[in-house]
């Protein structure tokens, strides 16, 4: 029995298999982009982690200096409570002694009073003998003259007439001193009396304000009742907080353990995306090189015939002595100043503004083209397409996107390119940022190497999605 041949070189089948190669190569670059996305965002979650956690064991320290603070306040109120009632009753026990001493110099007063009273009847007692001294006196003399009169017999009468006159004489005598006394006395026992009036008034003064005192000490007292009331409230919310802590605390440490596992799975996947972005590159540039996949070899083409032109231009101007083979392939950069990102001049980078540039433009602006470079051995671009090679203003975001013209960006994909020199072209996927959120996207890109009179200088490339 014999087997017919089967003839399975189909075109269309090997197209499509490019297609979709390239399509998987696309999908693990964006799949990858969204790994690195996804890693970058648990990174800023973990560093957001790390700040949270300190922000708890802050809060936690001090809700602690909270509680410590609210037991001290609780424990000073309590003693201010207790010195504030032993002061009440001091003060009470103060008033009532005032009151019993006030009491007792209003008797005083009135007992001074009777005693003004009486200085006064003494006065006129000492009067009325001083009156009766007067008259006595007057008797002496009398008598006196009439035992003078009556001469040896009256002699005896004359003795005892002398002792009455000396008996007046010493009565008068005492009774002056008893109202010198007397009217000292009355004076000081007024004055006395209006001391003690004013005292008197005074203790009442004294008594009303220390009924005032007291009010006050009631009203602190209570004050201090519900501040120590408010303490007890304080110290119950505080102590909610603090198992609210440590409950955070407990999620928290449990949401940085899945976070933890959840990094090392996302970097095995990513890992496990790389490889197979690889493959899928390896097999998509294969694919390309292979003839097929006319969907993506009319960019090859395009890149192609872009180099061609370039070479061209570059060619000519040598040739003419426009440019000489320094400047062209000039590897000392100078720095720009105050560039960030970093930009860098050399002595090839005007004639490239001049005629590099409207090159790029021209193929950047095809269809499906994303943009169009050229880039040197070290991964310079020494200009780029207009959109991209603005002045800077000293954003850094805005300068990385729309300043890229005299910038190095020797990433893995361009070094790849320049080891693959040798060949007619490579292509590849290349992940760029496409929004202004930061979000990435994935293209192809093709790279043409770049000889210039039989130097290799770079690539000219394209990045397109079809």
């Amino acid at each position: 029995m014999k087997h017919e041949k089967i003839d399975i070189t189909d075109p269309k089948l090997i197209d499509a298999v490019a297609r979709s190669c390239g399509e998987v190569t696309v999908g693990c670059a964006d799949v990858g982009g969204l790994v690195e996305e996804v890693m970058a965002n648990a990174g800023e979650m973990r560093e957001r982690r790390e700040t949270l956690h300190d922000v708890i064991v802050k809060l936690a320290d001090d809700q602690k200096r909270v509680t410590d603070s609210t037991d001290e306040a609780r424990m000073l109120s309590n003693r201010a409570k207790d010195d504030l009632h032993s002061s009440t009753d001091v003060i009470r026990m103060s008033m009532k002694e005032f009151g019993d001493l006030t009491d007792l110099v209003v008797a005083l007063a009135q007992h001074i009073t009777g005693f003004a009273g009486a200085m006064d009847q003494v006065r006129r007692v000492s009067q009325n003998i001083d009156d009766i001294a007067n008259t006595t006196s007057i008797l002496a003399l009398n008598a006196a003259i009439e035992a003078h009169r009556a001469g040896a017999a009256g002699a005896t009468f004359a003795v005892v007439a002398a002792e009455v006159k000396q008996l007046a004489f010493n009565t008068r005598e005492a009774t002056d001193e008893i109202s010198a006394t007397v009217n000292s006395l009355g004076v000081a026992a007024e004055n006395l009396v209006e001391k003690i009036e004013k005292g008197v008034a005074k203790g009442n003064d004294a008594q009303r304000n220390f009924q005032k005192i007291d009010d006050t000490v009631n009203r602190i007292s209570d004050l201090v009742s519900q501040v120590d009331e408010q303490n007890s409230d304080i110290a119950k919310n505080t102590g909610l907080i603090h198992n609210r802590v440590q409950q955070v605390q407990e999620v928290l440490d449990h949401f940085s353990e899945s976070a933890d596992k959840n990094n090392v799975a996302l970097e095995a996947a990513k890992n496990k995306v790389g490889d197979l972005e690889t493959t899928s590159k390896v097999m998509f540039s294969q694919l390309v090189q292979s003839g097929f996949a006319t969907e993506d070899r009319k960019f090859v083409d395009l890149a192609i015939t872009g180099r061609d032109e370039l070479v061209e231009i570059v060619e000519t101007a040598l040739a003419s002595g426009e440019l000489t083979k320094e400047e062209l392939f000039d590897r000392q950069y100078s720095e720009i100043s105050g560039s960030n990102p970093p930009r860098y001049d050399n002595k090839f980078t005007t004639f490239a503004d001049a005629n590099v540039q409207p090159l790029l433009n021209k193929y950047g602006k095809m269809d499906s083209v994303i943009t169009c470079v050229t880039s040197n051995i070290d991964g310079y671009l020494p200009t780029h397409v207009s959109e991209r090679s603005l002045e800077p203003i000293g954003d850094p975001a805005h300068d990385d996107k729309y300043c890229r013209n005299r910038r190095k960006l020797l990433d893995d994909l361009t070094k790849r390119a320049i080891a693959e020199k040798d060949r007619p072209y490579s292509v590849s996927v290349y992940r760029f940022v496409k929004t202004a959120d930061g979000q990435s996207a994935a293209g192809k890109q093709v790279f043409v190497p770049l000889y210039f009179d039989g130097e290799y200088w770079g690539n000219f490339e394209i990045l397109y999605r079809n």
